[in-house]
């Protein structure tokens, strides 16, 4: 700060010290950096980021068989649980050391959320090119199941392949009844 009545002085212009107008100025100038700043560093998933875009989570899995949350930002629409089903089928970033939940071959053909049931149909890759296990099948169904669940138009999940109710993706978990979702799973 002592710049600035030096500044002065060599304009010629009369400095005024006053200790309040210092104090005021610090406090306005640190609020307004940590505003612009605080903002930008701290996204919670489902904060706004911008007019047009949101903060979403995707559940992949680490190599310890744990869901782990991937943060994205994306464009705010209202088809917001179809585009992360389908980042989520993508894959997720290659810097980020996870692995991917769904098999890379396997499409969504539908979803359909009506009175907080998310309906997700797939593509029969989902089931047979699945790589089968209890804990596998249980991290592929919880990462579809939370990834939607982030949305509070979403309740529970019913899982269908090529439209057609199944019993399990690979033998071990009843997907007979919609699913809730289950952050047991979810690494913290």
């Amino acid at each position: 700060m002592a710049a600035v009545p030096y500044l002065y002085a060599k304009a010629g212009c009369r400095v005024v010290r006053s200790r309040s107008w210092s104090v005021a100025f610090l406090t306005l100038l640190v609020l307004a950096l940590s505003t612009a700043l605080g903002g930008c560093l701290s996204r919670e998933p489902g904060q706004v980021d911008g007019a047009n875009s949101v903060v979403i989570k995707l559940y992949f899995v680490d190599r310890d068989g744990y869901l782990v949350a991937e943060n994205r930002t994306v464009e705010n629409t209202p088809e917001l649980p179809r585009v992360a089903l389908q980042l989520l089928m993508e894959g997720p970033r290659p810097e980020s050391g996870l692995l991917r939940t769904i098999p890379a071959t396997a499409r969504l053909r539908n979803l359909v959320i009506k009175n907080g049931l998310a309906t997700a149909d797939f593509s029969r890759e989902i089931q047979t090119e699945h790589g089968g296990g209890a804990l596998d099948e249980s991290i592929t169904v919880y990462s579809i199941v939370n990834t939607l669940a982030q949305f509070p138009s979403v309740k529970q999940v019913q899982i269908l392949v090529e439209g057609e109710q199944i019993q399990s993706l690979a033998g071990h978990l009843d997907l007979t009844e919609p699913v809730v979702p289950n952050f047991n799973l979810v690494r913290r």
